[in-house]
C-alpha cells in the first residue's frame, strides 16, 4: 500500500472516531458534573471520575497486547479488524474530550455578544468570519476543541495499531512511516514522507490555538453558575454514560488484568529466581531514571514558560510536542545529524530532549489544572499560616500546604513520568545504541507470543512508579503527622 492511500484510510478513521465520540463525552461530562453537584460518598464520586479517565493513562502497549489474540480472531475480516480497532480508540477519543469539556466551560448566557456583533452594520469578510469565530468561542468551543483534539489524537496513535495489525488491517499511517523508516529508508525519505501528516495536524491545531486564545480563560468547575448540573443526574445520562464507562474499565483494565492474572505469579518467580534479575531489574530502573529526569525537565521548562506569561512563547514550546511522538522524534533525530550537533548524536541527550518537548502539551495541562484546583492565593495563604505562633495551628497549615502543593506536583510528575516510560515511539527512534529502554524491549517480545516472564517484566514496569509515589507520599504525610503532633 502507498503512503497516500493509508494516509487517507488513517484521515477518515480519525474523522470518524472523533465525531462518534462527540456523543458520548457529552453524556460522561454531563454524568460527572451531576455526580459532583449530588450529595453522595466522595470515594463513589472519585471512582466515577477514575473511570472516565482511565483509558489516557493505561499505556497503549498493554491494551494491544491483551487484545491482540482478538483482533487476530477477525484476520478473515478486514472490516471487523477495523471496527475493533476504531473502538479501541474510540475509548481514548471520549476520555480526551471529556477532560476538554471539563476544562473549557461555555459561559452560561453568550447570545448579547452575538447579537451586539449582529447590530453592525457591513457584511464584509471581516464581518463573517468575526460572527463565526464568536458563534464558535460562545457556543461550540467545548465541542469543537475537543472534536479536533481527539482527531488529533487518532491520527498519532501508534502502539495499539502496531500490535493488532493483522494482514495490513488496521491501516494505520503511522504504523507504516515507522515501518518504512526501521526497513532502511534514508532519514531525509522519512521526513518528506510525513509532511502530508504534519501540515494535516497543523490544520487540525492551528484553530484550536486560535480558538482557546481568543475565548480568554476559562473555569474549570462550572457547577456553581449551571444551574441545570446541579438538579442532578439524568436517567438517560446515568444508564449510557453508566454503560460506557463499566465498557471503558472492562477493556483498558478488568480484562487485561484477567487475562494475564494466570501467568503473573508465576512469572514474577521465574523472573526473581533466574540468573538475569538484576539486568531485568537494571534495565526497568534505568528506564524510570530517564523517564523521570524528562518529566522533571518538561515541569522545569513549563514553570519557566509559565513565568514568562507569552502566550506566543509558550505556543510555540508546546506546538512539537502536538506533532506527535514520530514526527516529533524524526525531526529531533535529523537535527542531532547536523554538524552542530553530531558529537551528541549517540548518547542520552537525543532521547532526553524528545521525550521532554513530547511532554510539554500534557505538561502545561496538568499544571493549568494545579493551580485551578490549588490556586496560589490559597497556598500562599497556608504558607503564611505556618509561622502562626500556635503549634497546631501552624501544624494544620504545614497539612494544607502538603496537600495543596506538593501532593498534587508529587502526582504530576509520576503521571509525566508514567506515560514518558511507555513511549515506544520516541524510545526506539532516539534511544542511544548502549541503552534499551524496558519498553522497546517488551514491544519486541509482545509481537512473538505470550510468556510468563513477559507478563511479569510488564506488570513491574507498570507498578513500580506507583508503588514510588505511594511510599514517598507515606513518608511526607507521615513527616508532616509527625511535626503535626
Amino acid at each position: 500500500m502507498t503512503a497516500a492511500a493509508a494516509f487517507a484510510w488513517t484521515v477518515v478513521r480519525c474523522l470518524c472516531v472523533a465525531s462518534v465520540a462527540l456523543p458520548l463525552s457529552a453524556t460522561v461530562h454531563r454524568l460527572l458534573m451531576g455526580a459532583s453537584a449530588a450529595v453522595g460518598g466522595r470515594r463513589s464520586k472519585r471512582l466515577l471520575w477514575i473511570s472516565a479517565l482511565l483509558p489516557l493513562f493505561v499505556p497503549d502497549l498493554l491494551t494491544g497486547f491483551t487484545w491482540r489474540l482478538t483482533a487476530a480472531r477477525m484476520v478473515h475480516s478486514a472490516v471487523a479488524t477495523e471496527l475493533f480497532y476504531a473502538t479501541l480508540l474510540l475509548l481514548k477519543a471520549v476520555a480526551l474530550q471529556t477532560v476538554i469539556r471539563l476544562l473549557i466551560i461555555q459561559p452560561p448566557d453568550a447570545s448579547p455578544s452575538v447579537y451586539c456583533w449582529q447590530l453592525l452594520p457591513g457584511r464584509s469578510i471581516r464581518w463573517w468570519l468575526t460572527w463565526l469565530r464568536l458563534n464558535l468561542t460562545e457556543f461550540r468551543l467545548p465541542t469543537v476543541v475537543a472534536w479536533l483534539g481527539s482527531a488529533v489524537m487518532c491520527l498519532q496513535e501508534f502502539e495499539i495499531a502496531a500490535l493488532v495489525q493483522i494482514d495490513r488491517h488496521p491501516i494505520v499511517f503511522s504504523v507504516w512511516l515507522f515501518d518504512a523508516h526501521a526497513a532502511g529508508e534514508p532519514l531525509r525519505r522519512s521526513v518528506m514522507l510525513m509532511l502530508p501528516a504534519l501540515i494535516w495536524q497543523t490544520c487540525l491545531l492551528v484553530p484550536v490555538i486560535l480558538l482557546v486564545r481568543s475565548s480568554g480563560d476559562r473555569e474549570l468547575n462550572a457547577a456553581a453558575r449551571t444551574p441545570s448540573i446541579a438538579k442532578g443526574v439524568h436517567r438517560s445520562d446515568l444508564v449510557f454514560g453508566g454503560l460506557f464507562l463499566l465498557t471503558a474499565v472492562w477493556m483498558t483494565m478488568i480484562q487485561p488484568f484477567a487475562a494475564n492474572a494466570a501467568e503473573l505469579f508465576s512469572g514474577l518467580k521465574e523472573v526473581i529466581n533466574s540468573r538475569s534479575a538484576g539486568t531485568r531489574f537494571l534495565q526497568i530502573a534505568s528506564s524510570i531514571f530517564s523517564a523521570s529526569l524528562a518529566a522533571g525537565s518538561s515541569l522545569v521548562v513549563v514553570m519557566l514558560l509559565r513565568r514568562f506569561r507569552r502566550t506566543d512563547v509558550v505556543t510555540c514550546c508546546v506546538l512539537p510536542g502536538l506533532s506527535g511522538p514520530l514526527v516529533l522524534s524524526l525531526l529531533v533525530l535529523a537535527a542531532f545529524q547536523l554538524p552542530v550537533l553530531r558529537v551528541l548524536y549517540d548518547t542520552w541527550a537525543p532521547l532526553l530532549v524528545g521525550q521532554t518537548l513530547w511532554l510539554l502539551p500534557r505538561t502545561l495541562l496538568l499544571v493549568l489544572v494545579l493551580e485551578r484546583f490549588a490556586p496560589a492565593t490559597s497556598v500562599h495563604c497556608a504558607i503564611l499560616q505556618t509561622g502562626a505562633r500556635r503549634r497546631e495551628v501552624a501544624a494544620r497549615a504545614e497539612q494544607l500546604v502538603w496537600e495543596l502543593r506538593w501532593r498534587g506536583w508529587l502526582l504530576a510528575f509520576v503521571l509525566l513520568a508514567h506515560w514518558c516510560l511507555w513511549d515506544v515511539t520516541t524510545a526506539s527512534i532516539l534511544r542511544s545504541v548502549r541503552f534499551e529502554p524496558v519498553v522497546t524491549r517488551l514491544y519486541g517480545e509482545m509481537h512473538y507470543g505470550r510468556s510468563e516472564v513477559l507478563v511479569a517484566i510488564t506488570a513491574l514496569t507498570l507498578l513500580l512508579p506507583f508503588a514510588g509515589l505511594l511510599a514517598v507520599t507515606a513518608v511526607l504525610s507521615r513527616l508532616v503527622s509527625w511535626r503535626k503532633r
